[in-house]
């Protein structure tokens, strides 16, 4: 097994005496104790063939938060290989200069959604990336998730982020009663091709190879409104969550769009997701407001991981990092 250590910047780790724990299914420890680099490989794990080989793997380090992955299953021949994120406690979202050019050439798709061909929308963006850094980082962390969806479609480039079509940094809609922000610290609101509603249909619940699962869509939007939402369930966390309003449409240069609502949940497990998630960012926004929803720095780490530690890699490359201010 091989137990690879990054930090915020997607970067081997470096500045740390990182704290391994190896546990097995039984549980007994394999390995406990302190490494000295950021890549550590053990020759021999013990495999059982049974329930047994689902390890659990943690690493702590003094000023860093926690990183761990469960279950890992092992089976006898070859190598596993772990990535784990480990994020300093002081980390800021580190942008690098960022601007909305930028990305015409290496995320044109994102470069259009954000209205990179509109007039004052290299302006907007820059705006939003220093006064609305969180959500801006839920919105990368949204951008990034959807563009590896490994969905094929009738061009070799194109991903899902294509059906994304318009998005107001500053507003996007009113639900009922309620002003949305059209970027926010756990969720956007954009307007969306209605055929990306056909599409997930076609890898939902079943259908070949499926990807999502349709999933309760009553806390999202107001009551009494036309909608269905579909939760992916490729990862155990950080899966995105598409909500569709079918009654909310409008038409762009003759294009008919549709307003979707779209997050991501730190746990697959529905009573998870319910309990240690839904709750409590309600409960907290009473007191905190916004500050208490679903923190997208932690979506940020369980996503990367998620997808390194998938059999497939899965490169998660969002336009910002995790660093020491």
């Amino acid at each position: 097994m091989q137990i690879d250590l990054s930090d915020g910047a997607r970067l081997p780790l470096t500045g740390a005496k990182p704290f391994l724990t190896l546990r097995d299914g039984r549980p007994e420890n394999f390995f406990r104790g302190f490494v000295k680099h950021s890549s550590v490989v053990f020759g021999e794990v013990p495999v059982f063939s049974n329930s047994n080989d689902d390890y659990i793997i943690m690493a702590a380090a003094d000023g860093h938060k926690d990183a761990g992955i469960f279950p890992m299953h092992v089976e006898t021949g070859g190598t596993h290989k772990v990535s784990l994120m480990m994020v300093r406690k002081d980390a800021e979202i580190e942008f690098g200069g960022l601007t909305l050019p930028q990305l015409s050439t290496g995320d044109p798709e994102l470069f259009t959604f954000l209205g990179g061909n509109t007039a004052g929308g290299a302006s907007r963006f820059g705006e939003m990336l220093a006064a609305q850094p969180e959500a801006m980082t839920c919105l990368f962390n949204i951008a990034a998730a959807t563009r590896r969806i490994p969905i094929s479609l009738d061009q070799p480039d194109r991903s899902l982020q294509s059906f994304l079509k318009e998005i107001d940094l500053k507003l996007v809609d009113k639900l009922g009663a309620t002003t949305f922000s059209g970027v926010r610290r756990d969720r956007i609101y954009a307007w969306a091709d209605p055929g990306l509603l056909n599409v997930i249909e076609a890898h939902a619940d079943g259908q070949g190879q499926a990807l999502f699962t349709t999933a309760d869509a009553s806390l999202h939007g107001v009551a009494g409104e036309d909608k269905i939402s579909f939760k992916e369930i490729r990862f155990d966390v950080a899966n995105l969550q598409y909500t569709f309003f079918k009654d909310r449409t409008k038409q762009v240069n003759g294009q008919n769009l549709m307003l979707m609502d779209i997050d991501m949940d730190l746990f697959k497990d529905q009573g998870a997701h319910f309990f240690l998630e839904v709750i409590p960012n309600h409960a907290g926004k009473l007191f905190q407001g916004d500050k208490a929803t679903t923190d997208p720095r932690k979506i940020y780490a369980l996503r990367w991981m998620a997808g390194q530690n998938a059999r497939n890699t899965e490169d998660f490359t969002p336009p910002y990092t995790l660093e020491k201010g």
